[in-house]
């Protein structure tokens, strides 16, 4: 077996210019520690994107951040998104009244229910799996059955 010497310097400077091998091994060794911990490493972060189809149903039902920062990343302005901002220029499209559904919380619960099965497939019990949730996003109970219950296929 072959010895094998890392310079941390040349690795972090690569990993941090988007060297696409350095990247594709820290993303690799990143995953393989939330699979056998269920804990991301210090400095990961995990995320859900939205695809840019599901950004007019967020604004319809009144949470217009997800849009508004796509649109200032240089999201490319699709034909629905197009008709969703003429329409609120027209005046069409208002805000609901009622607190809207956020999007990040919608991803928030997303993320729980995802950790959830994936314990479950793994071999967990229910309830462990819910317990290890409380324990892992540090949250109650009633937050995982939400997430849960939005998240149900």
């Amino acid at each position: 077996m072959a010895e094998i010497e890392i310079d941390w310097d040349v690795f972090f400077a690569a990993g941090i210019a988007s060297d696409p091998v350095v990247r594709a091994i820290m993303l690799q060794v990143a995953q393989e520690i939330l699979d056998t911990t269920g804990k991301a490493p210090p400095g990961v972060v995990i995320g859900f994107k939205v695809k840019d189809s599901a950004l007019v149903p967020f604004a319809l039902d009144g949470d217009w951040e997800p849009l508004i920062s796509y649109i200032e990343q240089g999201g490319d302005i699709n034909h629905e998104i197009r008709n969703f901002i003429l329409d609120v220029l027209r005046g069409k499209v208002r805000r609901p009244n009622h607190r809207p559904r956020r999007a990040a919380t919608l991803l928030h619960h997303a993320k729980i229910a995802w950790h959830v099965s994936k314990w479950r497939a793994d071999g967990l019990g229910p309830e462990a799996s819910i317990q290890k949730a409380i324990d892992v996003f540090g949250i109650d109970r009633t937050t995982v059955q939400r997430a849960l219950k939005d998240c149900a296929d």
